[in-house]
């Protein structure tokens, strides 16, 4: 058997229809001359597409009916595996028609064609506009700089001497494309560090360009630079500011936009989304939950709140939280019992057990959230990933307070506290949010009852402690103490 082979793992990553496609591409002696290649790979195709613990000797003698050297099958693997790798190349490039078009251009003037080059790239000019248009998308930047700058090589070698030539053009479209992709690299990483552990720090190019880009009105940028410049803005300055009102309004007029797709759209909700969920974070006031909401919501209408084929296990936690704490409890049950198999099927299950849980919790039922947690089954480690299993763990603890388990909280406090520690990939923020809950979780379930002074103290605390996560249920619980 060589299920683990990394032949095995590319032949998974075709679909059906490339697999027939790939049967036809080593049929063809231009692509591949080896007649047994064409052999392996009809007895090994049966096994699409999980080529789950496929036996060597069967395969050997159904392909070949004759016995082979364990170094000749190995050899055969290798070459195979080599046929993939090109396929795969060649589907990428068969998908990118306008590159193919440039390189045909490019081809042309490399061999002295420039009377061909002229006729076929007028097609190409014909097709799209060569002048700076502000609903441009990033890659429809770089395609114009491509086409200017092959005529402006065309030209040097036809006529050199030339009065005008599309060098101006090439140069202007290629500062925006690199513009955009800067800004929108830089806003990533920004997003990034709060959520994993970093100390990036913008260097001083990023720098210049955002202070330069403030001299110029936001109506001359291409509309992809200017999404991005407003996201720089407000990560860089998270104070109240009239970056986020701006965004808003742009992120509402995109959908109507032809050139930006629906991958794009949703990157920039997702940013957005998490500028509200960190402010969230950081000042316990509910708006921010609720604009977060909000654009969630709007991810959902226009049908981009997906990851491919399936919602992410994050997005459906998102939703189902956010919900909660707007306190939109009917709706939060719609959603999961309408979107409970848009989660892929692997996290699927105990997708739904925690976020239930989430759900029994909020409205009271907190034996019935300890069920839920408990029905979770863990292949590892961590539940799904490490701020799904935060999650999990203060969820826990927060059950166990409202139950009056003291042994069970304590513990899972110093559970949590030994995992916050241990786990290098949490962001500096987000751990002092979280060691912050434990310290102020001890101290509630410490206060003894009709201290009045001490709980007042204590509900200050929490009060002005900002880098905090449950911030609103420890409020709640110091009034009820």
């Amino acid at each position: 058997m060589f299920r683990t082979h990394r032949l095995t793992n590319l032949l998974q990553l075709l679909t059906p229809k490339e697999a027939q496609r790939f049967s036809e591409w080593l049929e063809s002696p231009f692509f591949n001359k080896n007649k047994r290649l064409c052999l392996l790979w009809n007895a090994l195709k049966e096994h699409h597409p999980l080529y789950q613990n496929v036996p060597k000797d069967d395969l050997i003698k159904r392909a070949f009916d004759v016995a082979l050297s364990d170094n000749y099958f190995r050899d055969l693997l290798t070459d195979l595996t080599r046929q993939v790798e090109q396929f795969l190349v060649y589907l990428l490039n068969e998908e990118q028609l306008p590159n193919k078009r440039f390189l045909l251009l490019e081809a042309l003037l490399q061999r002295g064609g420039y009377d061909l080059f002229e006729k076929y790239g007028a097609k190409v000019v014909a097709e799209k506009s060569t002048e700076l248009n502000e609903h441009q998308s990033s890659e429809q930047l770089y395609e114009q700089y491509q086409i200017e700058w092959l005529w402006y090589q065309h030209t040097t070698l036809t006529n050199n001497r030339a009065v005008n030539s599309n060098l101006p053009a090439a140069i202007e479209h290629f500062d925006w494309y690199y513009i955009t992709e800067k800004l929108r690299m830089e806003v990533l990483q920004l997003n990034r560090q709060n959520v994993v552990a970093g100390n990036y720090k913008p260097n001083d190019l990023f720098n210049e360009l955002m202070q330069k880009l403030t001299h110029l009105p936001p109506e001359q940028m291409p509309i992809l630079a200017r999404a991005y410049y407003f996201m720089a803005n407000l990560f860089r300055q998270p104070e109240p500011s009239n970056w986020y009102e701006e965004l808003k309004q742009l992120l509402s007029g995109l959908k109507n936009e032809p050139n930006i797709s629906p991958n794009e759209r949703q990157q920039l909700y997702i940013l957005l989304s998490n500028y509200c969920r960190l402010q969230f974070t950081r000042t316990g006031n509910l708006a921010h939950a609720h604009e977060a909401l909000w654009l969630s919501k709007n991810m959902l209408a226009e049908g981009i709140l997906y990851s491919g084929q399936y919602m992410s296990a994050h997005q459906f936690r998102n939703m189902v939280l956010l919900g909660i704490l707007t306190k939109q409890f009917d709706w939060v049950r719609e959603f999961m019992q309408r979107y409970k198999l848009a989660v892929a099927p692997e996290y699927r299950n105990n997708v739904h057990r925690f976020n239930l849980a989430s759900l029994h919790f909020a409205v009271g039922n907190y034996r019935k959230a300890q069920e839920a947690l408990r029905d979770i089954q863990f292949s590892g480690s961590e539940f799904i990933d490490v701020y799904y299993h935060l999650s999990y763990k203060t969820l826990l603890i927060k059950t166990y307070y409202e139950t009056q388990e003291h042994e069970a909280l304590l513990s899972s406090l110093e559970a949590l506290r030994i995992y916050l520690t241990r786990n290098q990939a949490i962001s500096g923020r987000n751990r002092e949010a979280y060691k912050n809950f434990i310290k102020l979780t001890a101290k509630l379930m410490n206060l003894p009852q009709k201290q009045t002074t001490r709980r007042q103290n204590l509900s200050d605390l929490i009060a002005r402690t900002t880098v905090l996560v449950e911030h609103e249920w420890l409020l709640e619980k110091i009034k009820a103490v």
